[in-house]
């Protein structure tokens, strides 16, 4: 069984403790009370939009009412390893992970479709032209990132990059692709207010200013939390503020925080945490664990001599 319903039932017990009773937590998730005795007894028949809505209600309710600041400040960021510029084969998992994590919490692409479009170069039957350059794009794009990282060619965050990185990501999908969006944007189930269309360019090259020489993976997580509140495109913004992570941490040497299903929940309630209060603690702290995800799947491809080193 998937590790995320296996922790379905302590979810439930957590949040029944915090909600009282079972008719106030169905209330909170929008479902009726047999919905929950049927999520206890068979959590795999869960569909992903209400999983989702229970894992971020844990977190929102029970983690961020747990976490304590001073303890997540002795979480250590992972570096990356001392010869990752030589390891291929390391490279190649980069890539394929933080591509398909990126991509798979937006769009909810399987993880089959994504290998079969990248690996096997075959244009999966059940997706429609738009999902598979979703997946190509994404896929590219973090090639090209990890590739100038070796070739010491990483570009500068300026106005330019953003957008040709934006349209690198959504070329084919959409019209606009490049181009900030000249419309109110809307986050789903939030009232986050985000920059207004005619500010959106001013915001950009302030936010350039003050994040473009980030030095530790805290302003970086700091930055993120900024870029998506201005949110200057229409669509895509995600894969694009991610992407801008993964660079800001290879210029750093630091390992990037692999983002996807498993840890959506908790990147979502950090993220608008983050932006709602200006704390970002937690969000710095599921960065480190995030490294620490990728770090686990990147030792099973692990040479001998690539060693690991740690850095705050």
């Amino acid at each position: 069984m998937n590790r995320r319903y296996k922790l379905v039932s302590s979810m439930l017990d957590d949040l029944l403790e915090f909600h009282k009773t079972s008719t106030a937590l169905a209330h909170q998730l929008e479902i009726s009370r047999m919905s929950l005795l049927n999520w206890r007894e068979r959590p795999e028949s869960i569909r992903e939009e209400n999983l989702l809505r229970l894992e971020v209600e844990w977190h929102q309710s029970i983690w961020m009412s747990r976490y304590r600041a001073d303890e997540l400040e002795q979480t250590e960021s992972l570096a990356l390893p001392t010869n990752f510029s030589n390891e291929i084969t390391l490279q190649s998992a980069v890539v394929d992970s933080l591509s398909f994590g990126s991509l798979e919490v937006e769009t909810g692409t399987s993880e089959r479709d994504f290998r079969q479009a990248t690996q096997e170069l075959e244009i999966p039957k059940n997706i429609g032209a738009a999902q598979y350059l979703a997946i190509q794009n994404i896929y590219s794009a973090t090639r090209r990132i990890l590739r100038q990282y070796s070739a010491n060619e990483l570009p500068s965050i300026t106005v330019n990059h953003i957008q040709e990185l934006h349209y690198t990501i959504m070329q084919g999908i959409r019209t606009d692709a490049g181009e900030y969006s000249t419309t109110q944007r809307l986050l789903p189930q939030t009232d986050l207010q985000l920059t207004e269309p005619e500010d959106i360019s001013e915001e950009v090259r302030y936010w350039i200013t003050k994040y473009q020489n980030c030095s530790t993976l805290e302003e970086i997580a700091a930055a993120h939390a900024h870029f998506e509140l201005i949110h200057p495109f229409g669509d895509g913004n995600g894969r694009v503020g991610r992407a801008i992570v993964w660079e800001q941490c290879l210029s750093l040497g630091l390992l990037p925080p692999e983002i996807d299903q498993h840890n959506k929940a908790f990147y979502y309630v950090t993220l608008e945490h983050a932006q709602r209060s200006g704390d970002t603690a937690p969000l710095l702290y599921m960065f480190q664990m995030a490294q620490s995800r990728l770090l686990e799947r990147l030792f099973k491809k692990k040479r001998p001599n690539a060693r690991w080193s740690l850095n705050r």
